[in-house]
């Protein structure tokens, strides 16, 4: 088939048909074989079952819940729906952009560039693995301790646990709490009304940035070119009200 073609809802395809960029297939579609799907943006609406193990092109967007079977293979920049479910071996192309709550299995390792829908639950059983640049939306809960990679972006409150780890420029959304104790690498920025005052003092590397409005302890030590709203550090500091 050539390219930008349009399928109806509720076909049924076999085996060893190739689809050119931008094909577009309506709900609950049923793919029995293997298909040709490397052609770049091709689309599937919610409700579309893959057979068998299948290769996807740069751009693959999946609208609502989708039934793989298997550890596909996807192209950068892929777009998933609500509600999909993948094994624990699935690798995703950077980019990856999970925009409603998905199923994760047990042990999983997301690209670079990876994008996390409002309200995702990593719950407490799983191993997950992040790489640089990752992005979480509002609400997540990350169900135990996790690593992040540098260049983290939380763009708002999240659900931190003890002993979570931040890599290096890590971006955090206004009014975050954090538990006690957890490790901050250099350069991180603090959103606006952060408050540290109910926790014993962090220990803060270089380069950190502070929002307006954000509290510490008595006692926190903030080092050499730290940057606090009023301009950068140029000797440690320590709270002493």
């Amino acid at each position: 088939f050539t390219a930008n073609q349009d399928f109806a809802a509720f076909q049924n395809f076999g085996a060893s048909q190739t689809f050119g960029a931008g094909t577009g297939f309506a709900q609950d579609q049923t793919f029995n074989g293997t298909q040709d799907f490397s052609a770049a943006t091709i689309k599937f609406d919610s409700g579309t079952q893959f057979s068998t193990v299948q290769t996807f092109g740069t751009g693959a967007n999946f609208t609502g819940a989708t039934t793989f079977t298997g550890a596909n293979t996807f192209g950068a920049n892929a777009v998933f729906g609500d509600a999909s479910v993948f094994p624990a071996n699935q690798i995703f192309g950077k980019g990856a952009n999970f925009t409603g709550q998905m199923v994760f299995s047990g042990a999983q390792t997301f690209p670079q560039d990876a994008e996390f829908a409002a309200g995702q639950a990593f719950v407490s059983g799983t191993t997950f693995t992040f790489d640089d640049f990752a992005m979480f939306n509002s609400g997540t809960d990350f169900g135990k301790a996790r690593t992040f990679d540098v260049g983290t972006q939380f763009d708002s409150t999240m659900t931190f646990y003890e002993d979570m780890i931040f890599g290096e420029s890590t971006k955090f959304g206004d009014q975050q709490a954090f538990p006690d104790p957890v490790t901050f690498a250099k350069h991180q920025m603090f959103g606006a009304n952060t408050d540290f005052t109910a926790l014993s003092t962090f220990e803060f590397k270089e380069g950190t940035a502070f929002g307006s409005g954000t509290t510490f302890a008595v006692g926190q030590e903030l080092p050499l070119n730290t940057i606090p709203p009023g301009g950068m550090l140029l000797a440690a500091f320590t709270c002493v009200d």
